[in-house]
């Protein structure tokens, strides 16, 4: 097809066109820009809850944590609390087998120890061991030694009334209580 328009014409005409096409990039470079800040403003915002989010549940996990180191430390200091009372009363019932046995009688034989922790009084609601001795004895008058050194050194002292009858070879038990 053949142009029959003048060459100021043509050159108008070329100048339109490619105002028309400049515009329509500046368009399309516009709607680019405009569609990929909503894009990025979008994207702030998801990240901005899910940041919230993760900072709440930071929150949230460090409360559980120091809840939970809490409690194991005062699981801790419960068993060392535990252990401490454990040495104590074994230092109490070693201190109570020690006097025993240093004030046993050397002719009397002892065959069995039982020693429980009683309440000594109920009002202090003060402590004590209840000790069980049982035993071999050559004769009586060992025995009556016996009885009467656990009388001043501890109380309740209590014997059978079976063991007074033999005279020799009793067999004995007594049941008494630590005066701590």
């Amino acid at each position: 097809m053949i142009n029959l328009l003048p060459q100021t014409q043509k050159e108008k005409l070329k100048e339109e066109k490619e105002k028309r096409i400049l515009v329509h990039w500046l368009i399309l470079i516009l709607f680019f820009n405009l569609t990929l800040s909503l894009f990025l403003l979008s994207l702030k915002i998801f990240l901005s809850e899910k940041l919230k989010k993760e900072k709440l549940e930071l929150k949230n996990q460090e409360k559980i944590l120091k809840l939970e180191s809490k409690n194991e430390i005062l699981e801790t200091n419960k068993l060392v609390s535990e252990l401490l009372n454990f040495e104590k009363e074994h230092k109490e019932v070693s201190k109570a087998l020690n006097k025993i046995f240093q004030i046993l009688p050397p002719e009397i034989q002892i065959n069995s120890v039982s020693i429980s922790k009683t309440t000594l009084d109920k009002k202090t609601k003060k402590e004590g061991f209840q000790i069980i001795l049982s035993g071999f004895s050559p004769e009586r008058q060992s025995l009556l030694r016996l009885k009467s050194i656990l009388e001043e050194n501890f109380i309740q002292v209590s014997f059978p009334t079976q063991v007074w009858v033999k005279e020799k070879e009793i067999d004995f038990s007594v049941n008494f209580l630590t005066k701590e």
